[in-house]
């Protein structure tokens, strides 16, 4: 999450709508969790109960693809 909000402030785009800083925030809390327990469902859970408040389908789809990435990521590497 703390990526996350780093890269809001560098990038006009999403420094201008807080619709997208919090979808990234939310995204980037699901892969933190996930990578941290490896569970993206688990990441993605922990989001939509405490990172955001307004959470749209289109943001879960994002966070857990963002949370399964850190996982396989994190797997992969961990050989």
């Amino acid at each position: 999450a703390c990526i996350g909000s780093l890269w809001c402030r560098l990038f006009p785009r999403f420094r201008r709508s807080q619709a997208l800083q919090r979808e990234l925030l939310s995204s980037a809390a699901a892969a933190g969790m996930g990578v941290a327990f490896g569970a993206p469902i688990g990441g993605v859970l922990f989001s939509l109960e405490e990172a955001s408040t307004y959470f749209p389908p289109r943001t879960m789809w994002k966070a857990f693809f963002c949370a399964t990435a850190g996982v396989a990521t994190v797997q992969y590497f961990h050989r």
